[in-house]
């Protein structure tokens, strides 16, 4: 795309609400007058987030591009807020063979921290373990911080970042052995900390400093031990793949094979032990940007941003 622009010798005053921009973007002294700069709309094919203000973020689109646009308000999770719940899970629209395999269980919440410990096989004491508002035995904060951090694939997690799921069984079945468990969680949308449900961060407690995240599945198939997906808050069983409400009631299903890694009993019995939670934490960049070269602003000119990045510079 070309941008058009005007200025004297050097520029002083930028505005960008709209437009598709393929270069980088570098400004000069940025830093000692922000406010001579102001993006408040517009798509960049490198995130422009460290010259947003305040009321603006850039989230990637499904076309590469970062999208810049006003925040969207979401609540901050309060002692008014519902709390996760267990409700019963259902699947939609899925063939014989992955009903056959995926078994849909109501979890089994426990108020008492020291029988939780016993149901997850010891893979957290009970002094690592609390209650929640409504009564039910959740990961402690801390516990779930250490783990997190240990993976090395988020950036730095602190208490604030976790929501914690309560620590749920299921019942024993022997027709379910070695099947995937399906289990569901009625859930607010801000305490699932992301915008789209591919972005949500679910994490597997399996040890005082171990855990794993869990895989966004789009779909529910025969394949789906240590995978969640997000659904509708309601029992049609449809996966739902909109921008997340944080003031709209959402179902997170969870998918654990019977004795498998996330299964904490450690037995195939038919039934999975589980502690959980969800992290607002972002994930680590996965490499470096590559720089670019430089260009000056002149009186009037077009510049083609598919080819080279922008340099702002300010005079001294």
């Amino acid at each position: 795309m070309i941008l058009s622009y005007s200025s004297e010798s050097y520029v002083n005053n930028i505005s960008i609400s709209a437009g598709e921009f393929h270069g980088g973007i570098v400004i000069k002294d940025y830093d000692k007058a922000p406010e001579n700069f102001q993006i408040t709309g517009g798509a960049f094919k490198s995130n422009p987030s460290k010259y947003l203000k305040g009321d603006y973020e850039a989230t990637e689109g499904d076309d590469g591009l970062f999208h810049v646009h006003t925040k969207t308000p979401t609540p901050t999770p309060g002692p008014i807020d519902p709390a996760p719940t267990p409700v019963n899970p259902v699947i939609g629209g899925v063939s014989d063979d992955v009903k056959a395999e995926i078994k849909p269980e109501l979890a089994v919440t426990e108020g008492d921290p020291a029988a939780a410990a016993k149901k997850i096989g010891g893979a957290l004491a009970a002094e690592q373990l609390t209650r929640n508002k409504d009564g039910n035995t959740i990961v402690e904060p801390e516990v779930a911080v250490k783990a997190a951090n240990k993976l090395g694939t988020l950036s730095s997690v602190t208490s604030k970042d976790v929501v914690a799921l309560p620590v749920f069984t299921t019942p024993a079945i022997d027709a379910d052995k070695d099947k995937t468990i399906m289990i569901s969680y009625q859930i607010l949308g801000s305490d699932l900390k992301a915008k789209k449900p591919a972005d949500v961060k679910v994490l597997k407690i399996l040890g005082a400093e171990k855990g794993e995240l869990f895989t966004y599945a789009s779909a529910i198939t025969k394949d789906m031990d240590k995978k969640f997906t997000v659904m509708k808050d309601d029992d049609s069983g449809t996966i739902f793949t909109g921008e997340i409400d944080g003031y709209t009631m959402y179902r997170l299903a969870l998918f654990i094979k019977d004795g498998g890694k996330f299964d904490l009993d450690g037995k195939k019995d038919g039934a999975v032990a589980d502690p959980t939670v969800i992290l607002g934490a972002e994930k680590k960049a996965s490499g470096g940007s590559s720089s670019g070269c430089s260009a000056g602003l002149g009186a009037l000119a077009l510049l083609s941003l598919a080819a080279l990045p922008l340099v702002y510079r300010r005079k001294k």
